[in-house]
Parts: structure tokens; C-alpha cells; sequence
């Protein structure tokens, strides 16, 4: 049965009327002498949060205390400003919030605000109750005589209202675009749970205090310059972090701000005021821009990071392809060797078999040479280490390079199919691009494995030596020379073209040319290991332009 009263509409719109009526009490009460109009801070908050159908209840509930409030200024300020002053300001601020929630996109989505609209919606909401309390003066009625309106009223109204909002609407809309998927936490506190952000607030509040002592301990022309210098602090924080940051940073500073300002009727306190208002813009959207790029880095990062998935995987099944391509190969040429054995022993006479073997052999040896050529047996039979040792170190061999090795044989195990397929065929490309020189005559081929960032990775370095002395023993070779890059299965032509394959695995490949011989360097990243995100979100924001 209780389920079923709170369930009826009209006791859901008298609890918010309630709700709202001793909330706006409560504020008015305990804010009455502060600053700013902590009144229009719940207005815009309740328009903000609250859905549309129980806008009703707040305009009405706010209007009996507005009339609750201004009764007892019947005698002393006239019965039209007592009429006109419990107008509710919300019911005027509804048309405005209301277009900007539902017909402008004030937010696209659960998840997200639109900052430059929040602040268009913070400014017009501030113009219009600021004409609205001005207007007010001129139906004040004094007992003396008409009401005299101080000079600059419009204008100090106007700021006190935006500065009121400006601090507690964006809190309220980090509440109102939380992720309910997750635990419910203040965002604030979710903030300051991050590592990162935690280390960068507390920081943030040490200058904070370092400013502040120095305003009171300076005299003179500097007052002025570090209170202007409080809100550098938030946006610092807004730079590394982002507009949350930015509205953290910039609520610190302007608590930091009002401690150290004695709030008076001064013309040089409303200029204060609104180089404040001003700041506070800024740096909200200093941070809605750093945010937006951030994101748009992200997704841009993600983007990149599918395409790579598919490429690596592409290459792994391209090389289960050209491994089973290769099988295939050889147990054609061992159908050929039987058959070639068949065939002699049959239908060819004894005196020609000599011929005819030796073809058959030769026929026999290439379809082997092709089925090496296109997947190494060694790699399919005893590893990617023997791969590195006896295929590459054969073809070098007999093109008449020395060829030494060092690679960690277990390490290479534990790393992803697709980064040992990476590292045996740039070091294939490598190799054939160093062992091009006619006076190259030793290559010597290392790998690294580690990690960086908490991401695994290998280092691959190929150096080659030449001696120009040795080139025309180079000459006898110039065959084999020639067939080392077909040997290998190289196909790349260019050092641009190696760097785009690298950096497939994030990688980089560098080539430095040395009198005596050539240097290859290549890094690259195991995308099994690899949490780019994490490791992107570690990286301080750098200002780089061109």
C-alpha cells in the first residue's frame, strides 16, 4: 500500500514541493550573508536535475516562500514590490533551461554535457534574474519618499548571480552525466580516488596556501598580481586533467579567493568579482576543449588500435597460410621423389635412368627450395630460434656472409604469434637490405626482449660490416647474392616501407649508415601485453604546435 501512495503523481509533486520549499528555507537562512546569491545556485541546480514534470511543483512551492519572505516588507517597501518580488525567478528561468535541456542538446548523451551551452544557459539565466531584481528597485516604495537606485546595480547584480551559478552548475551536471552503470560516488570524491588526479589536487592546494601566505605577507602593488596568480593552480590542473579538474581547481581557487578578499560596497571589489567571473569562463572552457581533445585522442587511439588488431591478424593467418602452403609443398615433393623411383624403375631403361634422376632430383630440390622459401621448416620444427640460426644463417652462408646470431631462445616463446611472425620477417628485410653491398661481408643479427611501460616488447638490431677489399670474392658469389632477399621471402624495397611495417606493432625502425657498415635497429610491442590506454594516460599533456 505505501508503494502505491508514493507511486500517485500528486504525492510525488508534493514531496518535491516540500522537497524544494525547506531546501530553499534552509539555503536562504544560512547564506543570507554571503557574497552571492547562493538562492539562484539551488534554482539552476533543481532546473538542471529535476525532470520537467515536476517544474510545476517547484514554481509553486517557491512562490510560497518568497511570499512567506516578503510579507514582512509590506509596510516598509509597498504593496507592488511585496506582489512583484514573490514572483517566482524559477518560473522565468524555465523557458530557458527548458529549450536548452530538450531542444538544443544540452546533453547529447547520458554520459556527456555540452560546456559551451551550460555556460550560454549560466549567462542568460544570470541576464535575465538580474533584470528581474533590478527591475524590482523601482517598485520599491519607501515610507520617506521613491527609492533611490545606486549607480552600477544592474551590473553587480548581474555578476553575483553568474558567479552563484557558475560555482555549483558544474558540479551539479558532473552528477547529472555520472555513469549509473557503476557504484553511485560524489564526483568529487571519484575524482580524488585516481592516483593521478589525487596527486595533482594536493598539489594543487600546496600552491593554493603558498599564494595565500604570500598575500598576506606581501604589501603594496603585489596584493593584486597573486590574486589575479590563484587561479594559475587551476589551470594547471585543467591542462593535465581536463574541465572536471577544471572545476575542481577553479572552486579551490575561488574559496582561496573569498578568504582572502573582505567583502564590502567597493568599486574595486566588483571589478574583483569580475575578473573572477571571468577567470572561472575561461577556465571552464579551457578544460571542456582539453577534455574534448583528450576523448577525441581516445577514440582516435581506438580506431588505430582495431586497425592494428586486424593487421596483425591478418599477418598471423597469412603466415598459418603460407605454413601450411609450405607443408603442402613438401609432401608434393615427396610424391614426386616416390614417384620418381616408381617411374625409373618401370618404364625407363637402365641405361638412361642417369639422366632422368637427376632432372627428376632437380625438379625435386625445387619444389623443396620454394617450400623453404616461403615458410622455413626449421621455424615449424624446432622454432623461431632455429629459424634465426640455420634458415637465415644458410642463406647467408652460402652467399659467402659470415653470420653470427644472438637471440634469447625461451624468451622468444612466450611472446604472441603475430610479434614472432613480426620479428622473423623484419629481421628477413633487414637483413636483405644490409646484405645488398657488394662489400658486405658479415652480418651479425641480436634481439632483446623486456618490457617498457609494462608492455613487452624486442629490440632487433642488425650490423653489417664491409670490406671493400673482399669484393670480388663477392663477385663469385653474385648469385646467391642475389637470391638471398627471395630466399628470405623480403619483398619490402624501401626503409619507409619497413618503418610502416614496424610501426604496425607501434614500433620504430631506425637506419644509421657507418663508414664501415650499416646499422638496422627496429622496436617493436606485443599487442597481447599492451594496454595503450593506460600507458597514454600516464603521459603528461605537452604543448607541441607547429
Amino acid at each position: 500500500m505505501g508503494k502505491g501512495v508514493l507511486a500517485r503523481p500528486w504525492v510525488q509533486q508534493l514531496a518535491v514541493a516540500l522537497g524544494y520549499a525547506l531546501a530553499y528555507t534552509i539555503t536562504a537562512q544560512l547564506f543570507a550573508d554571503a557574497p552571492w546569491p547562493v538562492t539562484a545556485a539551488l534554482r539552476i541546480a533543481c532546473l538542471l536535475l529535476v525532470p520537467y514534470r515536476y517544474w510545476p511543483a517547484l514554481a509553486l512551492s517557491e512562490l510560497v516562500a518568497l511570499a512567506y519572505h516578503n510579507i514582512v516588507f509590506l509596510d516598509d517597501y509597498g504593496r507592488s514590490y511585496t506582489v512583484l518580488a514573490s514572483v517566482p525567478p524559477i518560473l522565468l528561468g524555465m523557458p530557458v533551461v527548458g529549450w536548452l535541456r530538450y531542444r538544443e542538446s544540452l546533453y547529447p548523451a547520458s554520459h556527456l554535457v555540452d560546456v559551451k551551452k551550460l555556460l550560454g544557459c549560466v549567462a542568460a539565466l544570470a541576464v535575465l534574474w538580474a533584470s528581474e531584481r533590478y527591475a524590482l528597485l523601482f517598485a520599491i516604495h519607501l515610507p520617506s519618499g521613491s527609492y533611490q537606485i545606486p549607480e552600477g546595480m544592474l551590473f553587480l547584480y548581474l555578476i553575483k548571480f553568474y558567479m552563484a551559478m557558475l560555482t555549483i552548475a558544474p558540479w551539479v551536471v558532473m552528477i547529472r552525466i555520472h555513469h549509473h552503470t557503476q557504484t553511485w560516488r560524489f564526483p568529487l570524491l571519484r575524482m580524488l580516488t585516481a592516483p593521478p588526479m589525487a596527486y595533482d589536487a594536493m598539489m594543487t592546494v600546496l600552491l593554493l596556501a603558498g599564494l595565500a601566505y604570500l598575500h598576506q605577507v606581501v604589501i603594496g602593488v603585489a596584493r593584486p598580481a597573486i590574486m589575479m596568480a590563484l587561479f594559475l593552480p587551476a589551470a594547471w590542473l585543467a591542462l593535465r586533467h581536463g574541465w572536471r579538474a577544471a572545476v575542481l581547481g577553479g572552486t579551490l581557487s575561488l574559496i582561496t579567493t573569498c578568504l582572502l578578499m573582505t567583502w564590502r560596497p567597493d568599486p574595486g571589489i566588483l571589478q574583483a568579482q569580475t575578473f573572477m567571473a571571468f577567470a572561472m569562463t575561461c577556465l571552464y572552457a579551457f578544460g571542456a576543449q582539453i577534455s574534448s581533445q583528450r576523448h577525441m585522442y581516445k577514440e582516435a587511439l581506438r580506431d588505430t588500435r582495431e586497425v592494428q588488431k586486424v593487421a596483425q591478424g591478418t599477418l598471423v593467418s597469412g603466415e598459418l597460410r603460407l605454413r601450411n602452403t609450405s607443408q603442402a609443398l613438401e609432401c608434393v615433393a615427396n610424391i614426386l621423389r616416390i614417384d620418381r623411383e616408381h617411374v625409373l624403375e618401370c618404364y625407363v631403361p637402365q641405361q638412361e635412368r642417369d639422366g632422368y634422376s637427376a632432372q627428376a632430383l632437380q625438379l625435386e630440390q625445387s619444389v623443396y627450395r620454394i617450400a623453404e622459401n616461403i615458410h622455413p621448416s626449421a621455424w615449424r620444427e624446432r622454432g623461431l630460434g632455429a629459424a634465426f640460426h640455420e634458415t637465415i644463417g644458410q642463406a647467408l652462408r652460402e652467399a659467402g656472409i659470415d653470420y653470427t646470431c644472438e637471440i634469447p631462445w625461451r624468451n622468444l616463446r612466450f611472446h604472441s604469434p603475430a610479434l614472432q611472425a613480426a620479428l622473423y620477417r623484419t629481421a628477413c628485410e633487414a637483413i636483405a637490405w644490409a646484405s645488398a653491398s657488394p662489400a658486405c661481408h658479415s652480418i651479425c643479427l641480436s634481439i632483446r626482449t623486456g618490457r617498457l611501460h609494462g608492455i613487452c616488447g624486442a629490440v632487433l638490431r642488425v650490423e653489417s660490416k664491409l670490406d671493400h677489399s673482399r669484393v670480388a670474392e663477392a663477385v663469385l658469389h653474385a648469385t646467391e647474392r642475389q637470391r638471398v632477399a627471395p630466399k628470405l621471402g623480403a619483398t619490402l624495397t624501401t626503409m619507409a616501407e619497413l618503418q610502416q611495417w614496424v610501426r604496425v606493432f607501434d614500433g620504430k625502425a631506425r637506419v644509421r649508415t657507418l663508414t664501415d657498415g650499416l646499422h638496422v635497429s627496429a622496436l617493436l610491442f606485443d599487442a597481447r601485453t599492451q594496454t595503450r590506454e593506460e600507458r597514454d594516460h600516464a603521459k603528461s599533456v605537452r604543448l607541441w604546435v607547429t
